[in-house]
Formats: C-alpha cells, sequence, structure tokens
C-alpha cells in the first residue's frame, strides 16, 4: 500500500510539473502572438531580462537594437547548396 501512495504522489508531481510547462508554452504562445516582433523574431520579456540572456553581450550592439548571428553550416560553405541556404536566411532576415 505504501509503495501505491509513493507512486501515486510521485505521477502527481510530474503532472503538475507538465502542468507547468504547458502553462510556460501558452504563455509563450500569447505573448508571440500579441507581438510585433513574431513578424521575424520573438524573444519573451522573462528571458530578455535573464542572467544568461544578459551574457550575451558580445552578440548584442550597445544599445540592444541590434544582434549578430553566427549560423554553421552543416555542408560545405563553398558549394551551390550553401549559397541557396545562404540566400535564403537573408531573405528571412
Amino acid at each position: 500500500m505504501k509503495n501505491l501512495q509513493s507512486g501515486l504522489s510521485e505521477s502527481t508531481k510530474g503532472l503538475n510539473k507538465v502542468s507547468t510547462g504547458l502553462t510556460d508554452a501558452q504563455d509563450y504562445l500569447t505573448g508571440l502572438s500579441e507581438s510585433k516582433a513574431s513578424e521575424k523574431f520573438y524573444i519573451p520579456p522573462d528571458v530578455l531580462e535573464s542572467d544568461e540572456f544578459q551574457k550575451s553581450n558580445m552578440y548584442m550592439s550597445d544599445n540592444r537594437k541590434i544582434a549578430k548571428m553566427s549560423i554553421i553550416l552543416d555542408v560545405n560553405p563553398y558549394s551551390k547548396e550553401a549559397m541557396t541556404i545562404v540566400e535564403r536566411v537573408k531573405q528571412e532576415v
């Protein structure tokens, strides 16, 4: 009986984690749908304010309006395939 109670308690904790994850995902999608930035790229406010994001200064301009992107291709960078990929990236950005 104790094993059953313990198992049920653990499953409840797991379901709470899933619920929290779904809530976080819903919050992200709501923020994304309400943001003009979603037309190109959206970063949720809590991520922008996080310590981890603040460490990304080497990729950001002083006014934090421009970000540098490093793209690593899984094909030969001098191939025709790479040139096609680069053109698609340019169009998207």
